[in-house]
């Protein structure tokens, strides 16, 4: 009993690991390098947008660039802060105080917006470096103020979202003072993710318990995520365990990939706003729709559930975030476009 095991360190398939190699985003990197290396001469950086589907290595990659700048100069000091986990004003600056001195944050809860902006200013002019901050999932933050406040204070800002149109509602005046570069994130191709899997089993599994063609089976079944891809191996390595054997099987993987599926639209699902829900509820009961029929449906259930009607142009709008969270797919041209679930 418990001697199989196929899995000896769980941490490489998970989302938090930071890897020491980065494969197939070397063009991302380089550009990422270019506006943020100005720190290591003590100039300042350059402001980045970064946008693309879940599952690209936006996050990921941004804390690898953070670690590789902060082994190669004492000159900055990076913070992270995720914007669905903090999103008011208040919570983000209280946060980046919290990086930046744990005691003292620690007093802040009642503290105004510019109060903290004060606090970190003077936090900064403490350690002397130069502050790089990543918000990821920027269009999570209640107010996009918080960027005003930082980009005034001359702080570099790493801006991520799975949504390209994230910053649409930015204030001119702010997206002028920022001048971001943009830079998207395209979905894995199989072989990429190849290439991830494989590096990632070295570390994680036990040898030859995965065939190459299994592991381009999990990626073909990945829809380009290298976070679903991850997760497919670890339930797939998981399943066989279970089941007492010293490799991973073609079963094993098709059931991992049946769970996480399920479990992956639910879990993303349960985080949006009702309008996206009802909308998303009617694609899957219906298999597909085009946009006609879906709009007299979502109109009814609008007005029912939330006694308000669902103009053409905030459908559009409702069904271009859901093909950007992945769970809903586009076919077709405009005119005989269908949607579908994926």
């Amino acid at each position: 009993m418990f001697e199989t095991y196929i899995i000896h360190d769980e941490m490489p398939l998970k989302e938090v690991y930071i890897p020491e190699k980065m494969y197939h985003r070397d063009g991302e990197i380089k550009r990422i390098a270019r506006v943020l290396s100005p720190v290591i001469k003590n100039r300042d950086a350059g402001n980045l947008f970064i946008h693309g589907p879940t599952g690209t290595g936006k996050t990921t990659i941004i804390k690898y660039m953070f670690n590789v700048l902060n082994s190669e100069t004492s000159n900055v000091a990076t913070i992270y802060v995720n914007c669905w986990k903090y999103s008011t004003v208040n919570s983000l600056l209280n946060q980046i105080l919290m990086q930046l001195n744990k005691s003292k944050a620690l007093f802040s809860t009642r503290r105004t917006n510019s109060e903290l902006i004060k606090d970190i200013e003077v936090e900064v002019e403490k350690k002397n470096k130069k502050l790089i901050i990543a918000l990821d999932e920027i269009d999570r933050v209640e107010s996009m103020d918080v960027l005003y406040f930082l980009s005034r204070e001359k702080y570099a800002l790493v801006l991520i979202s799975n949504d390209a149109f994230a910053l649409k509602d930015v204030d001119m005046r702010i997206k002028s003072s920022l001048l971001l570069e943009e830079i998207e994130f395209k979905k894995y191709k199989v072989e990429e993710l190849v290439d991830i899997l494989k590096d990632r089993a070295s570390y994680a599994l036990v040898p030859d318990s995965v065939s190459d063609a299994l592991l381009k089976l999990i990626a073909m079944n990945s829809n380009g995520d290298a976070r679903v891809a991850l997760e497919i191996l670890r339930k797939s390595a998981m399943n066989a365990e279970i089941k007492e054997k010293k490799k991973i099987e073609r079963q094993d993987i098709i059931d991992a990939v049946r769970s996480i599926k399920n479990l992956k639209y639910s879990q993303i699902m349960s985080n949006q706003k009702r309008e996206l829900q009802i909308i998303y509820k009617i694609i899957e009961e219906k298999g597909e729709i085009k946009p006609k029929e879906l709009l007299d449906i979502a109109n009814i259930a609008f007005l029912d559930e939330l006694n308000k009607e669902l103009p053409e142009r905030t459908l559009r709008k409702y069904l271009s975030k859901l093909v950007s969270l992945g769970v809903v797919k586009a076919e077709g041209d405009v005119r005989w476009r269908i949607y579908k679930l994926k």
